[in-house]
């Protein structure tokens, strides 16, 4: 019996590579999710076109978020950490100039990624977390930076002594007002928001004195 010899110019089958390495298709799903979210906003997301998108099937999908909602739930995790990374750019030893940095780093994430920071703050996310659930411990720093900030700002004689949580709870409104108004396109077109916001916040901080 003899063997046939493949001819030289007969191709062998290429292999196909997917797009992500075993392992990590949960990190591809909110990547491809973080960026249908940005370009088209939250309509545009299911597990179907994820799966689609990145080439796995659906119930691969599911294996790593058992809905819609999870995932987005997730895409709430990543959003709050670069909402912090956002609000800690720069060094300042003085508080004032810190929480001043803070505000517009804040406001900032909001303008340049308006339908991410509209899905931070979607009540009903929060239901698939319990207090001590991943969605509140991604949010947690954030506040308790600001609570720091009030905090140091009492030390350094910069505010007179009071409560620094409700120092927080009002730096905060302050500057999620500003934001909603923003991306909700509630201001007169061509208005200047940083401008105003930093108007507000320093008559915030002067009334802390």
């Amino acid at each position: 019996m003899t063997l046939k010899r493949k001819s030289a110019t007969e191709k062998r089958p290429e292999r196909t590579r997917g797009p992500y390495h075993h392992g990590n298709l949960k990190a591809e799903l909110l990547r491809v999710g973080m960026r249908l979210l940005e370009k088209e906003g939250e309509e545009a997301l299911s597990m179907r076109r994820l799966a689609t998108e990145i080439g796995v099937s659906p119930a691969a999908a599911y294996r790593h978020f058992e809905s819609k909602n999870h995932l987005l739930a997730g895409l709430v995790e990543r959003g709050f950490q670069l909402l912090i990374r956002s609000t800690l750019r720069g060094a300042e030893a003085d508080v004032i100039a810190a929480m001043r940095r803070y505000g517009t780093g804040y406001l900032r994430f909001a303008i340049r990624h308006p339908r991410l920071y509209r899905l931070l703050f979607q009540e009903p996310l929060y239901a698939l977390s319990d207090s001590d659930g991943p969605i509140v411990r991604s949010a947690e720093p954030a506040f308790t930076l600001l609570v720091e900030m009030c905090q140091a700002g009492i030390e350094q004689k910069a505010f007179r002594p009071q409560s620094p949580v409700s120092m927080a709870h009002a730096a905060w409104a302050l500057v999620h007002g500003f934001a909603h108004l923003k991306t909700e396109s509630c201001l007169p077109p061509g208005l200047d928001t940083q401008s105003d916001f930093l108007l507000a916040h320093e008559a915030l901080l002067k009334g802390w004195s």
